[in-house]
């Protein structure tokens, strides 16, 4: 798991870095001590999980959580003051964004890693399914598409349409897919 922490300071950094390895003995976490320097590294290299320890040099830290949150498929888990955490889930809760309060207590900490962890295998999973259900409808489409070239061109019905494409995928060993896309780049 890449883990990037940002903290004011790097005392902070290693001992919230203690507590991921203690955790999830296989994260890889990365420092990082201003808002600035994290959007770039965000923007720039995929991350699993962003903790961020606020209030950080430059500002608080709920910006670029919320940044994090709406513009990548990085998870983030905002550290804040107690006086803070209810404004901090209501902000960025509806973001996605997880919020835990300081001290740290290594059990909820940890409870917050799986919990992220989680998340990502079930966003993962949902993106891989809508990524296949988004190829069968593209799919679809294109051999709608040739079935009505079909039906316009040889004054057939769907079905028969339908028929013909299957022929001839049959007969040529390829799917109904790449027999619909050759006829409508010679029909076309």
């Amino acid at each position: 798991m890449k883990i990037l922490i940002v903290s004011q300071t790097e005392k902070t950094a290693k001992a919230i870095c203690d507590l991921v390895k203690k955790a999830n003995s296989e994260a890889c976490p990365f420092f990082c001590f201003s808002e600035a320097i994290a959007r770039g590294m965000v923007l720039d290299e995929y991350y699993d999980l962003v903790i961020i320890n606020s209030p950080l040099l430059d500002t608080n830290g709920f910006d670029l959580a919320h940044m994090i949150a709406t513009t990548t498929q990085t998870q983030v888990l905002i550290i804040v003051k107690e006086e803070y955490f209810q404004f901090a889930t209501t902000e960025l809760q509806p973001v996605g964004v997880l919020a835990i309060t300081k001290p740290i207590i290594f059990q909820y900490f940890e409870q917050m890693l799986y919990l992220t962890n989680f998340i990502k295998l079930k966003t993962d999973s949902l993106k891989r399914e809508n990524f296949k259900l988004q190829n069968k409808l593209e799919e679809a489409r294109i051999i709608t598409k040739a079935k009505c070239l079909l039906v316009r061109t040889r004054n057939c019905s769907e079905e028969e349409a339908h028929h013909l494409l299957e022929k001839s995928a049959m007969n040529n060993r390829l799917s109904l897919k790449e027999v619909a896309m050759a006829l409508l780049r010679r029909e076309s």
